[in-house]
């Protein structure tokens, strides 16, 4: 039998991990649609039935979401890189 609790946190870890997603993916296309793709993947896992497994989604959920902003760090540096090399180059900042 199903814990209705176990299955409302699951909905909402769900829907915190699609919110996490959007957020990082900042205006980012390319990035949106990586994360969107994970982010689903995610949810269609099996419910977890068991509050121990719950936890375990929970890190799981936790260590997708901080891959996520580790991209978003290193894509914005890349970002930042070539500005600085336009305007050493041109003079101006594009």
């Amino acid at each position: 039998m199903r814990d209705p609790w176990i299955e409302s946190e699951w909905k909402n870890l769900c829907q915190r991990v699609q919110n996490c997603a959007e957020e990082c993916a900042g205006d980012s296309p390319r990035l949106r649609e990586r994360f969107q793709q994970e982010a689903e993947a995610f949810e269609r896992q099996e419910p977890p039935e068991r509050y121990p497994h719950l936890l375990d989604r929970v890190r799981s959920a936790a260590e997708l979401a901080k891959s996520w902003h580790a991209e978003c760090e290193r894509s914005e540096s890349e970002q930042d890189r070539q500005s600085t090399t336009d305007f050493t180059q041109t003079g101006t900042h594009e």
